[in-house]
Order: C-alpha cells, then structure tokens, then sequence
C-alpha cells in the first residue's frame, strides 16, 4: 500500500491491484482468443473409386477457417508414430504417413494417447492392404475440452478483473477510527473500526503449491478475529511487513512479527539462552524449586510467568507430559498480554517437547 496522505493525526494509504488487473486482462485475451483458435476438428477421408484415382483428404476445421490437403493413395507407403517429449518429461504422439514424396501428418495435432495413435496407424495399415475396403473415416474432436479450457481462461480473468478492487485506509487518531474503504465493479464497501479495538497490524500468508509463500495485509483484533485488507494475496514480503508497521507505528501499537522468516532462529537462539541460564543448576536444585514454583501457580492460575518457569523446570527435569499443560498455559497467557517474545521462546519449547512425547 502506498501512503497518500499524512499528518500528525491522520494518514491516508491505497492500494491499487495491478498485478490482480493485468493478469486478469492477460487471462481473459487469452481465454477469448483461445476460445476463436483452439477448438478445431481434425479429420482423415481415404475413398478407393474406380473411375478416378483414389486419393485421402487432410482436413483441419476451425471456428473461422479450414484447411485442407489431398493425398493420392498409391503415393501412401506405410504409417510411423513420432514421440515428442515435453516439459516434466510429458510425451505425446503424432502419426505420420510415410509417402514417396515425404511425410505428411493424417491428424495434424500431437496427443497424449498413445493407444489412440496406434490404432489409428493400425487402420490406416490395414485399409492399405485390404484392397476390398472402400473407405476409410478417422476423426479427432477436441472441441468440447478446448472450449471448457478456453472458457476456464477467460471466466478466470474475468473474475480477476471484476474482484480487483481499489482498498484505501483511512486512520484518524482524533476519531479513534480506522476505515477500510473498498471500490471495485462489482459494488463499493465500507468498514470502521475503533483503533482501540485493534491489538496489532500482521500479515497472513499463503503457501502455494510449487512451496512460494503470499503474504496479505490484516488487522488482528483483541477479539481474536483477522480482517484481510484484501481478499487475496500476493508476493513481496518486505513490501507487506512494511505497511503492516508504518500502520503500528502510526496507531501506536506493537510490530507484529508471526511471519518473520527469521523466527524459527530466533526461536533456536532463544531456547539455547534459556537452557544456557538453567543447566548448569543441579538436578537436586531443581526438584527443591517445584514445590515453590506449583505453589505460585496454585496461587495465581493466570499467572504467565509462574506457568513458565514451572513447566520449564519440569521440561528440563525430563517430566515432559507434566510440563506441556503449563508451558501451553504460559503461552495463552503471554499470547493475551501481548508478549510475542515469550510466546517465540514458549512455542519453541513447546516444538522440542512434542518430538519427545
């Protein structure tokens, strides 16, 4: 999101979706133009007269055009299967008519069934030798999947287009108000809410199938609930964590890092500082400390930092199914206050303990 407008009590950002625009026009003239080019219906007529020389017609039909080509049939000598390779090793096929002028293509497509190929080269062999055969039809109609894969294109840039929408967000600290205000074709929306509502500014992200991640823009509520600012996502993380903390800074609130790639060595180095500080405590030291450390849960359940050190006494004694309940505990805690380096250094304990459970 770009910042358009800025002063001590408001600001003022936009996001125009581009990228969502032009990859739905793309998808749309592609759609379209594959919807004219695509379907086509390939044909091969060989009829054995006995007035006139007997001949095989090429055919190739269109939505707009037609091509055709005549071949005599003593000219024929025999067929072969060409195999092409293609990307991730995809193979397809395409028959070929070997003639004393060259080779020509009866079906001028390539496909994936090789077993349709072959029995296309089998009748066509067979009609060769068989001198009593006195025509001989093949066909190959892709028009129903080429429309389906075309209309797939273009209803998919269509949607594109018309879902894209225009998200400008207006923050107004003398209000206490942030708004979202959305504009696209398909109709315009509007949503406030209060700034004191809003416990943090964060990105959602989205992992695709190839292993890329997308990133969108949220606001996190203290009622646990994420509104996107928009309702797809898209790359750049750098980009997406710094309009997530312009917002913060500028409504006051505290930088929300979930979607840190670095987390999982913050959360390394974290639980190497914490054992760092307690092993070198003895084991006879430790079990003294838990009947004071459960008596200050047992005296404050919502006490975060009891749960912790309790649960982490408990871990580092190898009491590992007693210590998951508190250390959890600890991390719902720290997790309402606020405290997200707590919750980095909890999960991380938490993510070693379920490995030894």
């Amino acid at each position: 999101m770009k910042v358009i407008q800025e002063s001590s009590s408001q600001m003022t950002l936009r996001l125009r979706p581009w990228i969502v625009w032009i990859l739905g026009a793309v998808f749309t003239n592609i759609g379209l133009s594959g919807i004219v080019l695509w379907p086509q219906v390939h044909t091969f007529i060989c009829r054995r007269e006995t007035t006139a020389p007997s001949t095989c017609q090429i055919s190739s039909t269109g939505l707009f055009w037609s091509d055709q080509q005549v071949v005599s049939l003593k000219d024929i000598e025999g067929t072969k299967i060409q195999t092409f390779r293609g990307s991730k090793d995809k193979l397809t096929y395409r028959l070929l008519l070997l003639t004393n002028k060259g080779e020509v293509s009866p079906i001028s497509t390539d496909i994936s069934d090789q077993i349709r190929v072959k029995n296309w080269g089998e009748k066509i062999d067979i009609f060769l030798k068989d001198t009593q055969q006195e025509n001989l039809f093949i066909e190959y109609d892709h028009r129903l999947f080429d429309y389906l894969f075309a209309g797939i294109f273009a209803s998919g840039g269509l949607v594109a287009l018309l879902s894209g929408k225009v998200v400008v967000c207006k923050i107004d600290k003398t209000l206490g108000k942030l708004t979202l205000e959305k504009y696209g074709l398909l109709g315009n929306s509007q949503a406030e809410y209060s700034i004191s509502q809003i416990r943090g500014v964060t990105l959602q992200k989205s992992r695709n199938s190839k292993g890329g991640t997308t990133y969108r823009v949220a606001l996190f509520m203290h009622s646990g609930e994420y509104i996107p600012f928009t309702g797809y996502y898209s790359s750049g993380f750098r980009h997406h964590q710094q309009t997530a903390d312009h917002i913060s800074e500028f409504i006051d609130l505290e930088k929300m890092r979930e979607n840190d790639p670095m987390i999982p060595f913050k959360r390394a180095f974290s639980t190497v500082k914490e054992i760092g500080k307690r092993v070198f405590i003895t084991r006879e030291r430790r079990e003294a400390e838990l009947a004071n450390l459960q008596q200050a849960v047992m005296n404050n359940r919502n006490d975060a930092e009891a749960n912790f050190q309790y649960g982490l006494s408990l871990y580092l004694l190898q009491r590992y199914q007693e210590a998951q309940p508190y250390l959890e505990a600890a991390k719902r805690l720290f997790d309402l206050s606020g405290n997200e380096q707590k919750v980095i250094e909890i999960d991380a304990f938490l993510h070693a303990l379920n490995r030894k459970l």
